[in-house]
C-alpha cells in the first residue's frame, strides 16, 4: 500500500536544465533572426525639415558629387572640377588640402536617393586616408 501512495503522489519539482536548453536556444534564434533583417534593409534618406549653416566656420569647402558608374564631381570655391574617377579625385583632394594646409576643412557629400551605400562608404573611407573629418551630407529642404 505504501508504494502506490509514493507512485501516486505529484512530483512538484522544476527540472531547470530542459528549461535553460530551450532559453538559450531560443536567445540565440533571437538574436540572429535581427542581424540577418538589418543586413537586408535598405535605407531611402529622408529631405531635411531643418538645415544648419555650418559652413561658415569652415575656411574650405569641398563638395563632392556622386554620378554614376563610379564617376565623380569636385566642386571647389563654386567651381566644378569633373567628372573624374575615384583615384584622381583622390588626388585632387589631396592636393587641395596640402596646398591651402589649413585644418580647418569641410567636405560636404551630394548624392541621390538611389546611390548605394556603399558608395558614400567608400567616399568617407577617402575622406579619412586624406585627413578630412568634418563631413556631411547635402539634402533637400522639404519645403
Amino acid at each position: 500500500m505504501r508504494k502506490q501512495n509514493i507512485r501516486n503522489k505529484i512530483k512538484s519539482e522544476i527540472n531547470i536544465v530542459p528549461l535553460l536548453d530551450i532559453l538559450l536556444v531560443l536567445l540565440i534564434i533571437f538574436m540572429t533572426i535581427p542581424i540577418k533583417l538589418i543586413q537586408k534593409f535598405e535605407v531611402n534618406l529622408p529631405n531635411s525639415d531643418i538645415t544648419k549653416n555650418f559652413i561658415k566656420n569652415e575656411k574650405i569647402t569641398i563638395t563632392i558629387e556622386i554620378l554614376n558608374k563610379g564617376l565623380y564631381n569636385l566642386v571647389l570655391d563654386n567651381t566644378k572640377i569633373g567628372p573624374m574617377p575615384l583615384t584622381q579625385l583622390s588626388s585632387e583632394i589631396n592636393s587641395q588640402i596640402h596646398s591651402n594646409k589649413t585644418a580647418n576643412t569641410l567636405c560636404l557629400i551630394a548624392a541621390s536617393r538611389t546611390t548605394t551605400y556603399n558608395e558614400i562608404v567608400v567616399i568617407l573611407n577617402l575622406l579619412q586616408i586624406n585627413g578630412i573629418h568634418s563631413v556631411g551630407i547635402l539634402t533637400n529642404p522639404s519645403h
